[in-house]
């Protein structure tokens, strides 16, 4: 026998010149494939063929939950994935389609039923056109028409956007809950959930806190128990930036503590994150942490993290909070586990673990978070860069092992090597700062590679301008110090020109030390002396050079 599977048949195309009946575009809706589904039924009425009330009906409710754009196919995980995380952080907005199909339709329903109303009512209130939506509620209901609890739950969720303030605001609130008792319909979660989202956009702080906890216990009486987007909504009304601390969190996770959820609202993949991102910023509680990321792994409850954009917010809290409060050696523990396998951090979340780093002294991971900023793209992140080369700076051979310092050189010039060959095209470059160039040269000299860290003076004298800044005086001394050990004179005499020219009060003190700690020739004195601006053999009575530059002077 010969199976066929419908997701493998070919794309049917559909044209004038095909003859399809009815049946085809109910294929098409219960298939949920929109942009076909309003394209044979135009092509339908086009030729003048019959369209049933009910197939018309299935297919204003079908536009109007999508509002006329197309779902991406349940194959495309990925696309759906990601274009979730752009929508979810889209703000609310009317994006209802004004004098489309779902509105010909509806106008095609003449005498419009129940059915019709209710239909078009849930599209305009989920597409936040509430002016309208209130129009054809009221209308309907002037018609005695029976409207069912989805559309009052439409309704409660744009009472925000129908009222001025908090106090009209839940007088509307009120009136349809009175209205849904009064018409004898059974209130479900849908209904606690819109409830719960319109009193958390109230803009009285108390009074969202006392209503959202009343409506919460009314409606557990009823026997309708609460979804993770009902903690949710609980958790943005009580929490909020700035107001007082709120513990609410705390009552929640001991209530759910080791449940397994499903889906049962859309927001309920908000909970997960909002609550780690409350642990971090509101409560700054890692053991409470622990316990949202406990419960996140029972059962199927990953599955309600929600899109790729949450999964990378979520992770950037629960990472930032670990980083801030824990040792740093049992971070990293956690650290690589997660990354980059299942997080990848940002700029922001990478500096936050280089100052841990660099408070806890934690040199040795130093090369492998390298790594992971080569991987990552973000060489060119000038802050981050800047960071890594001013811990590789303090790190001090005398106290700590001295087997780091050439890894830091090379990661030192590497960063040289990366910025000294940006493209000039480049969108964001990296500028050279003073400190920048001045942590090179400590880093270079504590590694004795005293050639590479006169590239870096070389560099200072040649391309002033292109340097913001200047480096900090004890990197040039360090210099000096190095190049007197060496008894080089032209790399002394290049470091004081541009101390000099840096205009550090320093440069006297230190070409006086040059003069008397290196050989230099008689040349080398007189520069030297018109560096600083005065004969330095006259600070050295007994020098050598003194009679030579005083006839050369003559």
């Amino acid at each position: 026998m010969l199976f066929c599977v419908k997701a493998f048949y070919p794309t049917p195309v559909f044209t004038d010149e095909v003859d399809f009946d009815e049946s085809v575009l109910n294929t098409l809706i219960n298939d949920s494939h929109l942009t076909d589904a309003m394209k044979v039924y135009e092509m339908l009425q086009n030729k003048g063929k019959e369209i049933t009330r009910e197939s018309k009906q299935s297919l204003l409710e079908l536009i109007a939950y999508y509002n006329e754009v197309e779902p991406l196919d349940e194959e495309w995980i990925e696309e759906r994935w990601y274009k979730t995380g752009i929508l979810g952080k889209e703000r609310q907005k009317n994006t209802w389609k004004e004098n489309g199909l779902a509105e010909k339709i509806f106008k095609e329903l003449d005498p419009a039923d129940s059915k019709a109303y209710c239909a078009i009512i849930r599209g305009r209130a989920k597409y936040y056109q509430a002016e309208k939506a209130w129009h054809l509620f009221r209308e309907a209901q002037a018609k005695s028409l029976t409207i069912d609890i989805e559309t009052y739950n439409a309704m409660i969720r744009i009472v925000n956007f129908s009222r001025e303030n908090s106090e009209l605001r839940w007088q509307l609130l009120q009136d349809l809950l009175s209205e849904i008792v009064e018409s004898r319909l059974k209130p479900n979660l849908n209904t606690l959930n819109s409830i719960l989202e319109t009193v958390s956009m109230m803009g009285n702080i108390r009074q969202s806190k006392s209503l959202s906890l009343a409506t919460l216990a009314e409606f557990k009486s009823l026997g309708i128990e609460p979804s993770l987007a009902s903690y949710y909504y609980l958790l943005i009304s009580h929490c909020k930036d700035r107001g007082p601390v709120s513990s609410i969190l705390v009552d929640i996770l001991n209530e759910i503590k080791g449940k397994s959820f499903t889906i049962l609202d859309p927001k309920d993949t908000f909970f997960f994150v909002t609550a780690m991102d409350i642990c971090r910023n509101h409560l700054q509680d890692l053991d409470l942490a622990h316990m949202v990321n406990t419960l996140l792994h029972v059962g199927n409850n990953y599955d309600l993290i929600g899109d790729s954009y949450k999964e990378s917010v979520y992770y950037r809290h629960f990472l930032a909070l670990k980083c801030s409060l824990e040792p740093f050696d049992t971070f990293m523990d956690f650290y690589n586990k997660l990354v980059p396998n299942i997080y990848t951090p940002e700029p922001q979340i990478m500096e936050e673990i280089l100052k841990s780093l660099e408070l806890h002294e934690g040199y040795e991971y130093i090369s492998q978070l390298w790594s992971d900023m080569i991987i990552f793209d973000q060489t060119y992140r000038a802050t981050l860069v800047s960071l890594l080369l001013s811990i590789m700076s303090n790190y001090s051979p005398t106290t700590q092992p001295s087997k780091y310092l050439k890894n830091f050189a090379d990661i030192a010039w590497k960063i040289w090597d990366t910025i000294e060959t940006q493209s000039e095209e480049k969108e964001k470059k990296i500028t050279w700062t003073g400190q920048m160039l001045g942590n090179i040269i400590i880093i270079s000299l504590k590694a004795d590679l005293i050639d590479k860290a006169f590239m870096v003076i070389k560099k200072l004298l040649q391309s002033p301008l292109d340097i913001l800044g200047v480096p900090d005086i004890n990197a040039l001394r360090l210099f000096v110090e190095y190049a007197i050990k060496e008894d080089n004179g032209v790399i002394c005499l290049a470091c004081i020109q541009y101390i000099s020219d840096a205009g550090f009060p320093e440069t006297v003190e230190l070409a006086t030390t040059v003069f008397e700690k290196v050989k230099l020739d008689v040349i080398q004195v007189g520069r030297l002396s018109n560096i600083v601006g005065f004969n330095v053999a006259e600070k050295s009575p007994n020098s050598k050079y003194g009679e030579s530059l005083n006839t050369t002077t003559q």
